[in-house]
């Protein structure tokens, strides 16, 4: 028989858009990054800890937070699909690089897969 841990979020982490998950992934390290309506967030099932991951998004209006793919590349990068486009985070460095700002998607168009 298989016992099922269910994982609620942080009390002080507000906002109804937070519990709309639209996509999850597990890296190579067994973190889990979770996309919602509002931006993401990372869960290490060793410390059983959820943290806000801040993307770098100054996008006007929130359903340009909403994270709707993740994928981690062979050099380790991961890759979050959004409303605002793509963004690149390098996990070592911590860097992120923005692809695709708002102007240059036309209307309607958002990353649903990677």
């Amino acid at each position: 028989k298989r016992n099922f841990i269910s994982y609620r979020q942080d009390e002080s982490i507000s906002g109804s858009r937070k519990d709309q998950i639209y996509s999850i992934y597990e890296d190579t390290k067994g973190i889990l990054w979770i996309g919602t309506a509002d931006g993401a967030f990372e869960f290490d099932p060793r410390i059983k800890s959820f943290k806000n991951f801040d993307l770098g998004l100054e996008a006007p209006g929130e359903t340009y937070r909403r994270i709707t793919s993740i994928l981690q590349d062979n050099s380790g990068n991961l890759w979050f699909g959004t409303y605002w486009g793509l963004v690149k985070y390098n996990p070592v460095t911590q860097y992120r690089t923005h692809y695709l700002p708002a102007g240059l998607l036309p209307d309607g168009l958002l990353i649903r897969s990677l």
